[in-house]
């Protein structure tokens, strides 16, 4: 399936290696200044685009597709080059501690995306001819928090890069000759999404700290909503929150491109206030999902085009490192269950396959699938329980999963 879509991907590295390198007197040249700001508006549209499978004659299409900033709002992006060091510095107003992460002539590209008021459409996702769904990403906010003059005391901890979107490239790969990324999504983000299936809305708002900014006492309550104690104020640094991803690596190798996973410690994705409905009849409430101690200890995907030579799928080996974890959350307007899910092997994944076909539509084929998942810390109780409450409770469990998806496949569970 879409070879093409692949070629392209695969001439990524090469574009990389055309771009002139320069030496030390040009690149100092480029420190020494102070950065440049991108300040725009834009409405993109695309009538459609289709992926066709050569082999299989599928096709899998997105139509009328839009992203545009919203009226009067513009997207600002700050950009500049600098050391890792410096770059720590600007968002944390200190000197890191020496050690990864802390080079101090280590030069890359660091972009702040200071404001991406954006919005994004596909009205219709078809796969082989037949409808399937519409989706919408909308109200895109940096920083969703700022627009509540309420905040200001909550916010106040937090630097400007703290509060921004920012992208970091250095250069480096898996091997040395490719490309190193760090990502950082500030607390303060948030949208909206909704997927429409024959009329249908399922709709949702992700944020990446579980408060809401509407609300206008976040400074009065602590993190369980609960009243402070006399004088003591809560900030945004009293919540877990953000996603802060490093070591995200992109390599051409002689199968294909070879993406690095990303490491992190403690992120935080709440996908929250679950909707179901349309604009005519309404909308009622479903749950919220928490997915949060997000712990991500690397790993990589390799995409491979088919070795056969009239084959045209893509072909994926995966790998997710040991101990990434996170605790899920499932909640209503009463109550909460709770677990801990994590790995305890290496969970590897080998000849995968993306495919689309005229008889089946979009294929997904598992290939050969190996680890071990644990999932303890089950609990369950009332969401007004505080966060000492639920460190106390008893668990309902644990579940031990050995997994092995192959020719001889077997699903071991074992509990207690």
């Amino acid at each position: 399936m879409a070879a093409r879509a692949l070629t392209t991907l695969l001439m990524m590295p090469l574009m990389v290696n055309a771009l002139e390198q320069l030496d030390d007197t040009s690149m100092s040249d480029v420190v020494a200044q102070e950065g440049v700001r991108l300040i725009s508006e834009y409405e993109l549209y695309i009538q459609n685009i289709s992926l066709i499978d050569t082999d299989g004659k599928g096709s899998t299409s997105l139509s009328d597709i839009t992203q545009s900033t919203r009226p009067n709002r513009q997207q600002v992006i700050d950009f500049k080059i600098a050391s890792e060091a410096s770059l720590h510095e600007s968002m944390y107003g200190s000197a890191c501690t020496p050690g990864a992460g802390c080079d101090d002539t280590r030069l890359g590209l660091a972009f702040f995306n200071r404001d991406l008021p954006y919005d994004m459409t596909v009205g219709g996702i078809e796969i082989n001819g037949k409808s399937v769904a519409k989706i919408s990403v909308t109200d895109f906010e940096v920083n969703a928090f700022s627009q509540f003059t309420h905040n200001t005391e909550f916010l106040a901890p937090l630097s400007a890069d703290q509060q921004s979107l920012n992208v970091t490239a250095f250069p480096g790969g898996f091997d040395g000759r490719g490309i190193n990324f760090s990502i950082y999504v500030p607390k303060t983000a948030q949208f909206k999404q909704d997927v429409e299936v024959n009329g249908v809305k399922l709709s949702s708002t992700v944020r990446f700290i579980d408060a809401d900014p509407t609300d206008s006492g976040l400074s009065d309550k602590d993190v369980n909503g609960n009243p402070n104690a006399s004088g003591v104020k809560t900030t945004i640094n009293d919540y877990q929150g953000g996603l802060d991803m490093s070591n995200i690596t992109v390599d051409g190798v002689a199968d294909g491109i070879r993406i690095g996973l990303p490491t992190m410690e403690d992120g935080v994705v709440a996908i929250t206030d679950f909707r179901i409905g349309n604009d005519e009849i309404g909308y009622d409430y479903i749950n919220d999902i928490v997915l949060k101690d997000i712990d991500l200890t690397g790993g990589f995907i390799v995409l491979k085009p088919d070795e056969a030579a009239d084959k045209s799928s893509i072909n994926i080996d995966m790998t997710i490192n040991e101990n990434t974890a996170f605790t899920y959350v499932y909640r209503d307007p009463n109550d909460q269950i709770s677990a801990r899910i994590s790995l305890i092997s290496d969970l590897e994944v080998k000849d995968a396959s993306i495919n689309t076909t005229i008889e089946n539509g979009l294929e997904l084929g598992l290939g050969d699938i190996s680890g071990r998942v644990k999932i303890d810390h089950i609990t369950l109780a009332p969401n007004f329980y505080t966060d000492a409450q639920r460190e106390i409770q008893a668990p309902l469990g644990e579940l031990t999963v050995n997994l092995n998806i192959a020719n001889t496949s077997y699903l071991h569970i074992q509990g207690n």
